[in-house]
């Protein structure tokens, strides 16, 4: 400010002086208004409207998701070391069937929107048997393909981002579902797409599924690897070789009912809670136990 004086009179470096302080100070509030607006964008970016939208139009949009009507799945599973081909269909709006085996020796389990049933190899014919608990609830939530976050309102979900893990390092959702089981979704921050799944399947026991490998499919981002995971112990892995979008199918491709099948069957039906209680029914019935309704 010393050679400003040196030049001008008195007056004209005072001028000069509150000038060159204006702007200063004019500076200081645009680069301070600057940083808020980036602060209350990034607070938006991480809003949980703002990145379950993103979720969801990462895996192929709104409508897409809840729009679609039929999938079909081939590839592989390994459990404890053998993998077998592995067959899924789904149809709209919850329905799932499962096929794994080959030939013959084919298991397949069936969700058909309500009651979830498996139908062993064997000697009983192809009769099929009810779910326990914990296995109906992990059938029924591969048959959920909008996922916990589309039209949550509508399903009774309660869903809350968690407080430290939510921001650079990924996102992770709690969910608490009508029944009162509590799930977490946790998704990638860059692919915004489902990295993990961790879900309620009992009242003492958890499932988990983490996704990796994911491809496009008709616009569909389709996980190629999924390991799952009961109490944290390692049960299956998926590799998916084949993803078909539409493939028409009968309804009765789904249909498990005991009315579907031999009086006699009906006969047999019986109530059960517990696989411990389905295998002590299967030992006093000297194995004649058919049907399991839960």
């Amino acid at each position: 400010m010393t050679g400003v004086r040196a030049h001008l009179p008195a007056a004209a470096a005072d001028q000069a002086i509150q000038e060159t302080t204006m702007r200063f100070k004019m500076g200081l509030s645009l680069l301070a208004l600057a940083v808020l607006v980036a602060a209350s964008s990034a607070v938006a970016n991480t809003d949980l409207g703002f990145v379950t939208k993103q979720h969801l139009d990462s895996r192929g949009g709104v409508d897409r998701v809840s729009g679609l009507l039929r999938y079909e799945m081939r590839g592989t599973v390994t459990r404890d070391g053998k993998s077998q081909p592995m067959h899924v269909w789904f149809k709209y709006p919850n329905t799932l069937r499962v096929d794994v085996g080959r030939g013959e020796d084919v298991t397949t389990s069936i969700f058909d929107g309500q009651a979830a049933w498996v139908i062993e190899p064997g000697p009983w014919g192809k009769e099929p048997a009810g779910m326990a608990p914990g296995l109906r609830e992990i059938l029924c939530r591969q048959a959920d393909f909008a996922g916990p976050l589309l039209g949550c309102e509508k399903k009774g979900i309660k869903v809350v981002p968690d407080s430290k893990k939510w921001g650079d390092e990924g996102y992770l959702f709690h969910i608490e579902r009508a029944n009162g089981y509590k799930d977490e979704l946790f998704v990638d921050p860059n692919l915004r797409l489902a990295k993990s799944e961790k879900y309620q399947i009992d009242d003492d026991s958890y499932a988990e599924q983490r996704f990796s490998k994911y491809r496009r499919v008709e616009g569909f981002a389709v996980p190629g690897h999924i390991e799952r995971f009961v109490d944290g112990k390692l049960v299956e892995v998926i590799d998916v070789a084949e993803f078909t979008i539409g493939p028409e199918m009968p309804d009765k491709h789904f249909a498990v009912h005991a009315a579907d099948y031999s009086g006699s069957l009906a006969a047999n039906l019986v109530e059960l809670k517990s696989l411990d209680d389905l295998r002590e029914r299967y030992m006093a019935d000297e194995g004649r136990v058919r049907i399991v309704a839960f």
